[in-house]
């Protein structure tokens, strides 16, 4: 989460007043180690694609939280959403980006670690989030292969 932050700082630098940033994650779970790269290409694409081409901006919602023995963080912004993809025949999923968080949950947690992406509000998502796209990341609290997550 290190690294997410220092890349958020540097966004709202270059974003100034379009940029809003929520952060609501357990005091808990600031000391779980995760493996590189898995929530910053998450925040990454929330900007780029969902905030940045709006005039206005709009605000990137950050949540982590502990569920039994898992650990969810989600990634939301209040952008464009799927809709607005410039390219309607492409899937939202399979870019580059995601594609390695997917093979890094793979590589880290076995199937017991998850990326679901969606791009409807749901009950549940905070008052100020209308439309966007939501990232959910679930994973054990710790990874399976340790070695390799933390490569």
């Amino acid at each position: 989460m290190a690294h997410a932050q220092d890349y958020l700082a540097l966004m709202q630098v270059r974003m100034g007043a379009r940029l809003h940033v929520q952060m609501d994650i357990a005091p808990e779970l600031h000391e779980v180690p995760l493996p590189p790269m898995l929530v910053q290409p998450l925040i990454e694409n929330a900007i780029k694609h969902g905030l940045d081409p709006l005039p206005e901006g709009g605000v990137l919602y950050i949540r982590a939280f502990r569920d039994g023995e898992m650990l969810t963080i989600e990634v939301q912004d209040s952008g464009q959403g799927y809709a607005a993809l410039a390219d309607p025949s492409r899937h939202p999923g399979q870019g580059f980006g995601l594609q390695c968080i997917h093979e890094r949950l793979l590589a880290s947690y076995g199937k017991a670690g998850s990326l679901h992406l969606t791009g409807a509000r749901r009950a549940s998502d905070p008052p100020h989030v209308a439309s966007g796209t939501t990232a959910t990341l679930r994973l054990p609290l710790r990874p399976l292969n340790w070695a390799t997550a933390c490569a």
